[in-house]
């Protein structure tokens, strides 16, 4: 699937990625690799009619939005696995 970032951290990055699965894992890694995002307390919030969402590091700071693209597989589950 394609999911396009944008204004992602604090120098408002931009990409587009190509995930195999839409999962928190995977979008976690995109925006601690290429969102340049120090935090690790990073949430995503999804419209699943709209296929747009946000990206929020401390419960409550919207530090970028993503969009769903393209999409192969069913979209799953955003929230993190707990320990």
């Amino acid at each position: 699937m394609i999911v396009n970032f944008v204004n992602v951290g604090a120098d408002d990055l931009s990409w587009e990625a190509e995930l195999d699965e839409f999962t928190y894992k995977s979008m976690f890694h995109q925006v601690k690799t290429k969102g340049g995002v120090m935090s690790n307390s990073i949430d995503f919030t999804l419209d699943e009619d709209q296929q747009k969402g946000s990206i929020v590091v401390g419960m409550f700071r919207k530090i970028g939005e993503f969009e769903i693209m393209k999409t192969s597989t069913d979209v799953k589950n955003l929230k993190p696995k707990s320990n």
